[in-house]
């Protein structure tokens, strides 16, 4: 058969590349804006932070709603836009002003 096939190779990244302060958050950031499919970044962070699969991003009692909204309003994302069209130094920042919130 006619096949085409390629070699795809991966490397972690080390802890401290790129500007990430916490990569346990930054995990947990990227795993939450992807995790609903077609979803906008706002509305898959709110209900991955909600069903508890980004458990720890922000205190228990915290309003979702308005920390989502003050950091990517402080950082001037879209959280109307989806997860694939943010840059990399994008999820950075969020990561970064969330693991801030919990300090």
């Amino acid at each position: 058969p006619d096949v085409d096939s390629c070699v795809v190779a991966l490397r972690s990244l080390p802890p401290d590349s790129a500007g990430i302060k916490d990569r346990e958050t930054f995990d947990r950031i990227v795993r939450g804006l992807f995790e609903h499919r077609r979803k906008t970044c706002y509305n898959s962070l709110r209900m991955s932070i909600g069903n508890g699969a980004c458990e720890g991003l922000i205190p228990p009692d915290a309003d979702i709603d308005g920390t989502i909204t003050e950091i990517f309003g402080r950082l001037k994302i879209d959280a109307g836009a989806r997860a694939e069209t943010l840059e990399i130094s994008d999820f950075v920042s969020i990561a970064n002003h969330f693991s801030e919130q919990g300090e």
